[in-house]
């Protein structure tokens, strides 16, 4: 549609800024699912949502939390360890404060804090 009237860095620009458009809306539907505690219908879409954006921590965030949620405690833990090693191994990085208190409370199984979601590294939402 755009090859014919734009540069191809500028149909690359605009095809960025469409992709961070749609994470942001897929972000604000599944916050107003996990509120409403829609944890199991909300599992299978964050595990293909964070296979598409490996590194994107509020859908980590939430991913953990819902298979938290879900009684899914090793699994929980499995995305965040996963998502640590991949973030050492290809930006030298470990995960943020909020998902480092994230994994802490699911290791001592207590309630996760909702407010990580709303403040913090994770405050796109």
């Amino acid at each position: 549609m755009l090859e014919d009237v734009a540069s191809e860095r500028t149909r690359r620009g605009v095809g960025t800024a469409f992709d961070e458009l749609l994470i942001s809306a897929q972000l604000l539907r599944v916050a107003a699912e996990f509120t409403l505690r829609n944890y199991w219908s909300l599992a299978a879409e964050l595990a293909r949502l964070t296979e598409d954006h490996p590194e994107h921590e509020m859908l980590l965030a939430f991913r953990a939390a819902t298979l938290y949620e879900c009684g899914r405690r090793a699994d929980a833990l499995r995305v965040l360890s996963s998502a640590r090693a991949r973030m050492t191994a290809r930006l030298g990085l470990d995960l943020s404060r909020e998902l480092q208190d994230l994994r802490e409370a699911i290791l001592r199984g207590i309630p996760v804090d909702r407010r990580i979601f709303r403040c913090g590294a994770l405050g796109a939402v």
